[in-house]
């Protein structure tokens, strides 16, 4: 018999697990928590980078979880080309693989070569569309329409791949439209310039591309498709008229879109990217309850102020956005309690939980009124104000040629822009306040756009979120400390 002694066997050293591994042992909402409150010293980020994260999570589930699915599209008004929340937001929604033609390994289309799939698809579509649309009298003809519809998605899946996103300028085909999964909803990733370059272009010239998309349905039929947009803009959006005019278009789709401003100078970071990734992963498969449309915003004084500057700027804006954004507003209270309750359903304390979804609905919140107050940077939902509403074209005309031909006297306000002392008084009264201007002296300055953005998210209209979170925590390490 052989006894088992130290002499007879090697010491091995102590195994330490992955550091990705470790990241994703972390609960989730501890890792929401600290994303919320650590993804950078400056509150204005971390405003917009939660903002993001919601509307993310929202846009994974789509009509799932609500009948409109908001737009997120980030205004960067940093130096730098790239925009680290907009990279963040890619990692949650964007699957380069599912994109990617496969071999399929079971199906009607199983280890067929990729470069049979566009005339397998357009086979099966065309004898599909010559089966007709009633096909109740025939069962054969029901099988061979079954056997057409079956091998068409495949062949999609095999050519394009699946996909809850897709590039914006990769994601219509020219035969079949808006190439999505069989649930007809789908997220349009601004990856690039050449995305960004295909949304302006249909927003300014194919205007019914994005407003009624269509692609084919699960018998190939044109069925309507649900899309919500993900993304940046590039900074030279800022200030072009003809920029400005597709910031409208863009809005009178009558959808929730959400341009939200930031500055992004790189103090961003995500400490614990593995759980938030896998969060969003198992979120997107989960069962989650659907959110109703509340009938009022969560009753605070802070809430209100919120909703009274939404109000005079939304009522300026087209009726049908407006309506949109105030059914989102009237969602987001449901959409942060899914999150969170998501995030802690593994046995989180409940008053951490109701602290955490109290802070991730106050950034989403502020972040989202915020991104319809910046559209005062293109002149839209500007509030001007009885003594100069009347003027409003004329006060736009003004804010165009000083944003062109550089900064403008005083005296020339009155003389070659016709304005009376008191309407000039009172409108460089209202540009300053919003941001839009300076004056220097007897000069009239346009402001640059980090300069607006700045302005916008100190401005006492919006009061700072609370930090609920942190104030448990406290509020914990007191009484643990008393109990000792």
């Amino acid at each position: 018999m052989i006894v088992a002694t130290s002499d007879n066997f090697t010491q091995l050293p102590a195994w330490t697990p992955p550091s990705q591994l470790m990241q994703l042992a972390e609960p989730p909402h501890q890792a929401l928590a600290r994303f919320i409150h650590g993804c950078s010293p400056d509150p204005a980020t971390r405003t917009a980078a939660t903002t993001a994260l919601v509307l993310s999570f929202w846009q994974l589930r789509g009509t799932k979880l609500t009948a409109e699915v908001p737009s997120l599209l980030l205004l960067n008004a940093g130096e730098a080309e790239g925009n680290p929340i907009d990279a963040f937001v890619k990692e949650l929604v964007y699957n380069a693989e599912e994109n990617k033609p496969r071999m399929q390994k079971q199906g009607p289309f199983m280890y067929a070569p990729v470069e049979q799939a566009p005339q397998s698809m357009r086979n099966a579509y065309l004898k599909r569309l010559a089966l007709g649309p009633d096909l109740h009298d025939s069962p054969s003809r029901q099988q061979a329409a079954r056997n057409a519809e079956e091998r068409f998605h495949a062949a999609s899946i095999t050519g394009f791949g699946l996909g809850r996103s897709r590039p914006y300028a990769k994601a219509w085909h020219p035969d079949y439209g808006l190439l999505t999964d069989k649930d007809h909803r789908i997220i349009l990733r601004l990856n690039d310039a050449r995305d960004r370059a295909a949304l302006l272009n249909d927003v300014e010239s194919d205007r019914d591309k994005l407003a009624f998309p269509i692609g084919v349905g699960p018998q190939l039929f044109p069925v309507e498709k649900s899309i919500s947009l993900s993304g940046s803009i590039a900074t030279e959006l800022m200030g072009n008229e003809r920029r400005s005019t597709l910031v409208y278009n863009l809005l009178s789709f009558g959808r929730p879109v959400f341009l939200m401003p930031h500055t992004g100078d790189g103090d961003f970071k995500v400490d614990n990217l593995p759980a938030l990734g896998a969060m969003a992963e198992t979120w997107r498969h989960a069962e989650i309850t659907p959110v109703a449309t509340a009938r009022s915003l969560p009753p605070s004084m802070w809430v209100r102020a919120y909703q009274d500057a939404l109000r005079k700027r939304l009522a300026l804006l087209p009726h049908d956005y407006g309506f949109a954004v105030q059914q989102a507003l009237r969602q987001l209270d449901g959409i942060c309690d899914r999150i969170v309750g998501f995030a802690g359903r593994n046995g989180a304390e409940l008053d951490e939980l109701g602290a955490l979804a109290r802070d991730l609905y106050g950034h989403a919140l502020r972040g989202m009124a915020l991104s319809v107050a910046g559209l005062s940077w293109f002149g839209l939902g500007l509030h001007l104000g009885p003594v100069c509403e009347s003027l409003r074209d004329k006060a736009l005309r003004l804010l165009k040629r000083l944003r062109t031909d550089g900064p403008a006297t005083m005296t020339d306000l009155l003389k070659n822009h016709h304005f009376s002392k008191r309407e000039r008084e009172s409108l460089l009264a209202r540009f300053v306040e919003e941001g839009l201007v300076r004056v220097e002296g007897k000069e009239v300055v346009s402001t640059t756009y980090r300069e607006f953005v700045e302005r916008l998210h100190a401005s006492a209209e919006f009061p700072p979120v609370v930090n609920h979170w942190e104030e448990l925590q406290a509020q914990l390490v007191g009484a643990a400390k008393q109990g000792v």
